[in-house]
């Protein structure tokens, strides 16, 4: 186990959430510094946003830092983070994998039996379909408004099952 889950457990995954919050600095920090903590949801729902994006390939991955612990991500996520950060994102944030811990079988249960009241319960989601390098290479034409759609519709990120209840929530 990730030594950021032993020094932030949920106690009862059933009725606690994981946040980050992003740590001043800028979206070029290496590796960019986030802060975890736990919420009970005893007391109401904190504000977040929570992040829909596809977790992608097992490599590479890249660092962030977490409560001071260095952990690696995948690039899906480390990049889903940085837009955040680099649009001057703030607050609180839900990520997935790393505000559940993936290796505590409880854990990781209730957590996802959770998911769609963390999607309904967040002030706002985030959809990360991609690094946008395609988006941007198709120009502005009308023809390329046309293949920039055909691209969003074999995009991965819209094959997910998990996406319809995202975006229904």
């Amino acid at each position: 186990m990730h030594p950021i889950y032993a020094a932030t457990p949920l106690e009862n995954p059933g009725s606690q959430i994981k946040l980050l919050m992003c740590n001043s600095g800028t979206e070029n920090d290496d590796p960019p510094s986030y802060s975890m903590s736990t919420y009970s949801l005893d007391l109401g729902w904190p504000e977040y946003v929570a992040i829909s994006y596809t977790w992608g390939d097992v490599g590479p991955t890249l660092p962030l830092a977490v409560n001071g612990q260095v952990m690696r991500v995948r690039l899906h996520c480390w990049h889903a983070l940085w837009q955040l950060r680099y649009h001057g994102f703030t607050g609180n944030l839900w990520i997935d994998s790393i505000c559940i811990n993936q290796e505590d079988y409880v854990e990781k249960s209730a957590q996802v039996s959770m998911m769609g009241q963390i999607y309904k319960n967040a002030t706002s989601v985030a959809a990360c379909i991609g690094s946008g390098d395609t988006l941007r290479r198709l120009g502005t034409s009308s023809e390329s408004t046309i293949q920039a759609l055909d691209y969003l519709e074999d995009a991965p990120y819209f094959s997910r099952i998990w996406i319809k209840q995202e975006i229904v929530l």
